[in-house]
């Protein structure tokens, strides 16, 4: 693989509660090289004291800083017509109204209008985009250089997780689901107490596998035999590079994907509640059915990873679930988890 490495923008956004604690972890492990940029949108009252700790800690790396305020008259706004439009509980507009579930979006949308114009003064374009939230440790870290894998890369990244899975196809669903499960966080090719997941099984939409898209195309020649590894390797290259997909952990909590699909899912800070493509799921106007919605609307194939640990860390943290006396992981798979206090 070749150490042209492509541009990343980091979508940086939420409340820095443990932001000084986990920081380090965020410099060192996604800040890999010089082309990762961060543009970060948060909700704080101590503006001085945080945009002094981002720009020492994150140097050139960081291109915007910005805040969000519940208090913004434009918020509001926005929140009370959105939700009088949505046909729901009112227990649920009461929910939505107090938690950080359409705030997480409108935050994502302040954020991508900064890329937009970070990108027209700047006369660039960012080939891909990683959203964080601030309050997030990855564990190890990102080499981004998986968006160059080569063709005899992919073939033995997929020859050892068939021999996992025990699926002699190399292009089977299962295995490509987990190969792209795991071209951010290579471990995941070990398969074991991982949930590996393409999403859009999940819903009533337009089947993807039916596009003309190389992931689609490998999908409908599962039965075929006799299918190169070369065309397979090929169509796995091209899809990595330019493909319509989104990786994501945990459902939204990071996600990574091709720069030119990225506008549709911001939108989701104006548009929040719009999409109700969740398969009969009651909680289609949560923050994880809308992005779901959202993707699946765009037609973007969903996948979706993520580990006990790291989905338990949504709602609690505690740190002897995750550190042993000497501050080692218990579990050195994780990849990530939330310091929420």
């Amino acid at each position: 693989m070749t150490e042209e490495y492509p541009r990343i923008a980091v979508i940086y956004t939420g409340e820095p509660r443990t932001i000084k604690t986990v920081i380090d972890h965020f410099v060192k492990n996604v800040l890999t090289n010089k082309n990762v940029h961060v543009f970060s949108v948060l909700e704080t009252g101590k503006y001085a004291e945080i945009e002094k700790l981002l720009l020492e800690k994150m140097g050139e790396h960081i291109k915007s800083i910005s805040w969000f305020n519940k208090i913004e008259f434009a918020w509001n706004i926005l929140k009370n017509s959105t939700l009088q439009n949505m046909q729901i509980e009112d227990r649920w507009k009461r929910y939505l109204a107090d938690s950080g579930s359409m705030i997480e979006y409108y935050q994502l949308y302040m954020a991508q209008n900064k890329v937009l114009e970070y990108e027209n003064r700047e006369g660039v374009k960012y080939d891909y985009i990683l959203r964080i939230r601030p309050d997030t440790i990855i564990t190890r870290p990102i080499n981004f250089n998986f968006l160059n894998m080569d063709a005899d890369t992919i073939l033995q990244r997929l020859g050892l997780i068939s021999e996992k899975t025990g699926d002699t196809c190399l292009h089977s669903k299962q295995n490509i689901t987990i190969f792209m499960n795991s071209l951010i966080d290579e471990r995941r090719m070990n398969c074991e107490n991982i949930d590996n997941n393409y999403e859009n099984d999940n819903y009533i939409c337009a089947l993807l596998e039916k596009n003309n898209d190389d992931f689609s195309w490998l999908l409908n020649q599962e039965e075929n035999s006799s299918l190169s590894n070369t065309i397979i390797a090929n169509k796995l290259h091209n899809f990595i590079k330019t493909g319509n997909y989104v990786l994501t952990f945990r459902v939204n909590v990071i996600y990574f994907m091709n720069r030119k699909y990225f506008d549709s899912i911001s939108q989701l800070g104006i548009k929040y509640g719009t999409y109700n493509l969740t398969k009969e799921s009651y909680y289609w106007f949560n923050s994880e059915s809308q992005f779901q919605s959202s993707c699946i609307q765009n037609e973007l194939h969903i996948f979706n990873t993520h580990r006990e640990l790291e989905g338990r860390s949504i709602c609690s943290y505690e740190p002897e679930q995750y550190y042993d006396a000497n501050g080692e992981l218990l579990d050195t798979n994780v990849f990530f988890f939330l310091k929420r206090s």
